[in-house]
């Protein structure tokens, strides 16, 4: 039987078909790249990449010279450094803080495997949250097969959103103390090491009976219209330096007035414990549930 000429040439042996197309043999000097990452990152911390390279066929007759490795450190992060001298695979590199390009040139190999390791630093960090995704990858070039490729690796950045709510109670010395004034703040627990806080809410529901006096202005807003509920709102990014949100701790504050007529709050008996609970709300739009506060007013006097 003929075999048509548009047909694939093919040899049947043995049962099996194989087509008359021969794999693509990699020359001397061609190489791979792999690029290894922390899957997790702690907020803030430096971190380190190794990009190891895969050379075919590379001996002192046939070393590999002019490789060059570029990669865009992820969003967040700048370059801290990598070792040099004689001892590094890096005959040389630059970086560019504009744009985030590390840039290197290999030193002549005659080694199969070279590795490099290089430190990042993590900046803008009030813009992450708990999963922020740092994603990268290498380029090589100067191989016989031209420019190659690591593939993307991501690192995670983790942390604690831990902010806690604060509250005291002040009344007037020499007063009746029926009308107390509760001071609110929004504190970190972790300083320099939290996630931002992008929003805050304090609730404070008091006991039923208790009358609205007055409250604070101008940092954050309260809204008591389903009074006794107060609630406290803020949108003020608020960064873990290691103070409260308000500095002065007299800003945020709420009165409220004890009348003698209700059962349980004659003369001598203090007002109920109070609890403030707090809500906190990261860069991703995740509210989160900070640790709430309690506080206790002194025991009424008579007039």
């Amino acid at each position: 039987m003929r075999i048509p000429a548009a047909a694939l040439a093919a040899v049947v042996s043995a049962g099996s078909l194989m087509l008359g197309v021969s794999p693509a043999m990699a020359a001397a000097g061609d190489f791979t790249i792999s690029l290894t990452a922390p899957e997790t990152v702690p907020l803030s911390r430096n971190y380190n990449y190794t990009a190891t390279v895969d050379f075919e066929g590379v001996d002192a007759s046939h070393p590999a010279t002019g490789v060059t490795m570029t990669t865009t450190l992820p969003e967040g992060t700048t370059f801290a450094g990598l070792p040099t001298g004689s001892s590094s695979p890096v005959l040389s590199h630059s970086y560019d803080p504009a744009t985030r390009v590390l840039s290197m040139i290999l030193d002549e190999t005659t080694e199969d495997l070279v590795s490099i390791v290089y430190t990042v630093s993590q900046v803008d960090n009030g813009r992450k949250y708990e999963g922020f995704p740092l994603s990268t990858e290498m380029i090589g070039a100067g191989g016989p097969g031209g420019e190659v490729s690591s593939g993307p690796v991501t690192s995670l950045v983790t942390g604690p959103h831990d902010y806690r709510a604060q509250k005291t109670a002040t009344t007037i010395t020499g007063s009746t103390h029926r009308e107390v004034t509760y001071r609110f703040n929004v504190c970190s627990e972790e300083s320099y090491l939290s996630f931002s806080a992008y929003a805050q809410k304090l609730t404070d529901v008091l006991p039923a009976g208790a009358v609205f006096a007055s409250a604070s202005t101008g940092l954050g807003t309260w809204d008591t219209s389903a009074w006794p509920t107060a609630t406290w709102t803020s949108t003020e990014q608020y960064d873990h330096t290691g103070y409260c949100l308000d500095r002065s701790n007299t800003g945020i504050w709420l009165t409220v007035r004890y009348p003698e007529d209700v059962a349980g709050w004659e003369d001598g008996q203090r007002p109920p414990v109070n609890t403030a609970t707090l809500e906190t709300t990261d860069a991703n739009g995740v509210v989160r549930a900070g640790v709430p506060a309690t506080a206790q007013g002194p025991a009424f006097s008579p007039a």
